[in-house]
């Protein structure tokens, strides 16, 4: 439950005869690493053995596989009130998101899902994140996306890794869904920066990316991130994210007018339509497709997929396609329609608690935006959905821990020098410097020409590369510093400053960076103060950190973020001390001597000496330990 699927195959693999409670968590584990028919047969055969709670495994199996009605069929062999809390809240959730699968309603999935978060409230922490997650996700996709919130964070704090980055891409597109194009961009960068292995995250996260870009009119990264995710959830055999992957496939083909592209993502995705859901979307993006090749079939389909959004109470969707029948209709003569479909579009979009993005579709909708915009300012019409149409500013993101590179919308910048990027970082942390303390600090042994040509090269080198980003000379301070012009720009570096005041968000922070060594290459005195005083801040604030979480019994936090600053500070003795007492507590005094044997060998390896506090730990855990 903790996300330790490896390790929980490891632990099966020593045990000589497994109940029926140890075939149904070595199905899960398997299944968890994309071992699909491995762990059908474990769980079937802990079905088999007595395990009632392995018929929710097996559901979830199913419905991984796109066939809900099996997934629904193995819950229904299962009477909920004979479980215990744990597999109560396990089954309800998965009662609700299967019955989301198969067309169900709002109250309906809500219902099932709020009940699942009741009975998990007495259980542990890990399935209050995953009943937490999925009422987030699903009060998300039914447009509730302020309402999700609260949910995915509460999530979240408690998730182990795995779990945590789906979380996240959950929180990107309720973000990206309300118009916050740039923090969708920066969670999905956390994500993609992380190390967290999954067999569906790839393909998840792709279409995410997807998503984001075509919100903001970026149809080349849309359509390369869209066709990632296709191949990624094929080979992880998650057939409903390579569906909406390819709807996308199909919306961008739309609006390039690509023929061959939208008829070839239309036949896959008819194959991958599965339930009354999947065809209401597959109406939506082949009714927009058949108005866009002057198919008049586009205005009954879009009809009966609007029919299925209101019904359901899916208020996003159902705007989305009420533009697309608008345009279908002035498209094919019928101008009073598209009119009166214009204004039930309004009334949908006035009666939600939040803003919607409308950008995506508005590209595929001209018809409707150029009579949008003809109306008068105060039109009741204009006011509700043009409002939507918001610009966003493309994302310069300076990374300086782990790795060395700028990136622009999320592709790395290829520069023509090798300092360039720490030229920036120092220029970023000093808010401007002279060309003598630049030559001083970043290159005190080149001779001052040399340095100076080289400097000035930077400058080109930025200004040619990242557009919006400059290094320019200021006559009245002297001083060359960074201009930003019609840019959002973040540094990793200030990103881990800003969560300092959460201790939450400051381990989120931590885990989801690649690394936290600062400018590694980087051999001048100025980035070697930099990176000894990072690592002595980001050690302190862990410890503090940790301390908070410990006395509070959150030891898993403990254990995630030791593990995490290790490798930057591999010497403290407070963080060995931290891992083997939280883990002492959470995983037990075998675990703890493991843990212990290997910061013990660590420390006689590299200084031939084991701090006192250590060693007396050590031996606080009794017996057994090699010295």
């Amino acid at each position: 439950m903790v996300g330790e699927y490896a390790r929980g195959l490891e632990l099966s693999a020593t045990l000589p005869v497994l109940t029926s409670e140890d075939l149904r968590w070595t199905g899960v584990c398997l299944f968890q690493q994309g071992q699909v028919v491995a762990a059908s047969r474990q769980l079937e055969q802990a079905v088999l053995s007595g395990c009632a709670g392995a018929h929710i495994d097996l559901a979830a199996l199913w419905r991984s596989r796109g066939q809900h009605e099996q997934a629904l069929a193995q819950l229904l062999r299962v009477q909920p009130e004979s479980l215990s809390p744990l597999n109560r809240a396990l089954w309800c959730r998965e009662r609700g998101i299967v019955g989301y699968e198969l067309g169900e309603g709002k109250v309906a999935v809500l219902r099932w899902l709020d009940e699942a978060w009741m009975h998990a409230c007495g259980a542990p922490e890990a399935v209050q994140s995953s009943a937490a997650h999925a009422y987030g996700l699903y009060a998300a996709r039914f447009g509730e996306d302020q309402l999700a919130v609260g949910y995915l964070e509460f999530a979240a704090s408690l998730a182990h890794p795995v779990r945590r980055a789906y979380i996240e891409l959950a929180r990107a597109a309720s973000a990206a869904h309300l118009g916050n194009v740039q923090e969708a961009q920066a969670i999905l960068e956390r994500v993609d920066c992380g190390d967290t292995v999954h067999p569906a995250l790839g393909g998840l996260l792709a279409y995410h990316q997807g998503q984001v870009h075509r919100i903001a009119g970026e149809m080349n990264a849309a359509g390369e991130a869209f066709t990632r995710a296709i191949r990624l959830s094929r080979e992880a055999l998650r057939p409903n994210t390579e569906f909406h992957a390819t709807l996308g496939v199909l919306a961008l083909a739309t609006a390039t007018q690509d023929r061959a592209a939208g008829r070839a993502a239309l036949a896959r995705a008819r194959s991958l339509a599965r339930t009354p859901r999947d065809q209401a979307f597959l109406n939506l993006r082949e009714g927009s497709w058949q108005t866009s090749q002057g198919d008049p079939a586009a205005t009954p389909r879009l009809h009966q997929a609007l029919l299925f959004f209101q019904d359901r109470e899916h208020g996003r969707e159902a705007v989305w396609t009420g533009l697309h029948l608008a345009e279908a209709q002035w498209r094919f003569g019928e101008p009073g329609a598209a009119q009166s479909t214009v204004q039930g579009v309004a009334d949908t979009l006035a009666s939600r608690t939040a803003p919607l993005d409308l950008r995506a579709e508005m590209h595929l909708t001209p018809t409707v935006f150029t009579y949008l915009q003809q109306l008068a300012e105060d039109a009741y019409e204009r006011q509700q959905l043009v409002p939507t149409v918001p610009t966003s500013l493309p994302h310069v993101n300076l990374l300086t821990l782990g790795t060395a590179e700028v990136q622009v919308e999320g592709r790395g910048v290829r520069f023509r020098l090798a300092r360039t990027v720490e030229v920036l970082a120092y220029l970023r942390s000093k808010g401007g410097a002279s060309l003598a303390e630049v030559q001083q600090d970043l290159f005190p042994d080149v001779p001052p020409a040399q340095s100076k040509s080289y400097f000035h090269q930077v400058r080109l080198d930025v200004k040619t590369h990242v557009p919006g980003l400059s290094v320019p000379y200021d006559e009245k301070t002297r001083l060359y510093g960074l201009r930003l012009q019609d840019v959002r720009f973040t540094w990793d570096v200030e990103s881990l400053r800003e969560a300092l005041g959460d201790s939450d968000a400051f381990m989120m922070t931590v885990v989801a960076r690649p690394g936290l060594e600062f400018l590694r290459d980087a051999d001048s005195g100025w980035a070697a103060e930099e990176r000894e005083r990072l690592r002595r801040w980001v050690t302190q604030v862990g410890l503090e950190t940790m301390d908070g979480w410990f006395r509070t019994g959150e030891y898993e936090k403990c254990i995630r973020l030791a593990e995490r600053l290790l490798p930057l500070d591999p010497l403290d003795d407070a963080l060995h001390e931290f891992l083997v007492r939280a883990t002492l507590e959470v995983r037990g005094r075998l675990a703890a001597l493991r843990v212990y044997q290997s910061s013990l060998e660590t420390f006689e390896r590299e200084v031939h000496d084991v701090p006192p506090s250590l060693r007396s730990l050590g031996e606080q855990l009794g017996p057994h330990v090699l010295h």
